[in-house]
C-alpha cells in the first residue's frame, strides 16, 4: 500500500515587496500547521520522506511538518515542478517515486493541490485550505500505478475543521 499525504502550505504574508515565491508564512500560519501536524502524529500518518515545492512558503511549512512528525530533515525534497507546475506534472513527479518509499507528504500550492486531490478521491474538498492535508491510501506497492480506481480517501484535515 501506499499513502499519500497532500498538504498545502501554511497561510503566508501578503506583500508585493518580494518574488511570490519568496513570500515567508505568518505565525499563524506555523500556529495551525502545528496544530495539524499534532492531528496526523496522534492518527500515526507519518510521512517517510517529504517533497516540497521550492518556493519559501511550501518549504518552511515542510519544515513545521517535519518537526512535529519527528522527519528527520534529510528526508525533505524539493521540487520545482511543485510550484508552477501542472496537476498532471506533479503527479507523473509522484508517479515516478521511488517505491522503497510507503508514506509520501507532498506540500504545495494551489490550484493544484486542490485539483491532484479531487482527481484521486473524486470532490474531496472545493478548496484546500492552508495547512490542509488529504490522506490518500492506494491499494498497490508501486507509486506509478497510483490511480483513482485504486485511491480511498483515509481523512483530511485542516484548520476550520478544528
Amino acid at each position: 500500500m501506499k499513502i499519500l499525504y497532500i498538504a498545502r502550505h501554511a497561510k503566508s504574508e501578503r506583500t508585493f515587496d518580494k518574488p511570490d515565491e519568496e513570500r515567508l508564512i505568518t505565525d499563524v500560519g506555523v500556529e495551525r500547521t502545528k496544530k495539524i501536524g499534532n492531528i496526523l502524529k496522534s492518527n500515526n500518518a507519518i510521512p517517510q520522506r517529504i517533497i516540497s515545492s521550492d518556493a519559501e512558503r511550501a518549504y518552511t511549512t515542510s519544515l513545521v511538518f517535519a518537526d512535529q512528525l519527528s522527519v528527520e530533515q534529510k528526508n525533505i525534497e524539493t521540487n520545482k515542478h511543485f510550484y508552477l507546475g501542472s496537476a498532471e506534472q506533479i503527479c507523473d513527479e509522484i508517479k515516478s517515486y521511488d517505491n522503497n518509499i510507503d508514506n509520501l507528504m507532498i506540500v504545495g500550492h494551489n490550484p493544484q493541490f486542490t485539483e491532484i486531490a479531487n482527481y484521486f478521491v473524486n470532490d474531496v474538498v472545493d478548496n484546500l485550505p492552508t495547512s490542509g492535508v488529504v490522506v490518500i491510501n492506494f491499494d498497490t506497492d508501486e507509486w506509478e500505478n497510483i490511480d483513482k480506481s485504486n485511491a480511498e480517501l483515509k481523512f483530511k484535515i485542516w484548520p476550520g475543521m478544528l
